[in-house]
């Protein structure tokens, strides 16, 4: 039949192929060699990822000040930073301000930090990126005495269930 032609012309031309390579392995290695090297070179080109990123719908806003500032004083800068940033980030469905020490770090007491949960991305314009982008923009020297930095967590948490101990 038609197939069993098909299979012993496949079977014949990979067993050819095989011996040849056997014949020439140095030739083989060599090429092997050079394609990986080939392909490397194309890297910058094709560009690559390990996690893509991803609108996880959060946003994390990290205020810090002098170590030794009076508690007192980051709650109220803090206080200012939370305001600035519900007033810019419209999307914001609930979200937990922290102020001084949490955990075992000496020098926390100088930080106020809120986490926010956005509305998902289906019912936003802007991804958690773009929002922490333009929240950057405008909240990065405006609080005095705090030096202020956002972020958007995109990929962590999906690697933090795909890995087992937390990626």
């Amino acid at each position: 039949t038609k197939i069993t032609r098909h299979a012993i012309t496949w079977r014949e031309g990979y067993l050819t192929l095989l011996c040849r390579s056997l014949r020439n392995r140095a030739l083989v290695v060599l090429s092997a060699i050079a394609l990986l090297l080939g392909s490397a070179l194309l890297v910058p080109w094709i560009g690559s990822e390990f996690l893509p990123a991803s609108d996880e719908g959060e946003l994390r806003v990290n205020g810090e000040m002098d170590v030794g500032m009076r508690l007192s004083l980051v709650d109220q800068q803090t206080r200012r930073l939370e305001a600035a940033t519900l007033r810019e980030v419209p999307e914001a469905m609930s979200w937990i301000v922290n102020v001084g020490a949490s955990g075992w770090d000496p020098n926390a007491g100088s930080r106020g930090s809120i986490s926010l949960r956005l509305m998902p991305a289906t019912q936003r314009d802007r991804s958690n990126l773009q929002i922490a982008d333009d929240l950057r923009e405008k909240l990065v020297g405006t609080i005095p005495g705090m030096d202020v930095r956002v972020r958007a967590p995109s990929g962590q948490n999906v690697l933090n269930r795909v890995l087992p101990g937390g990626g």
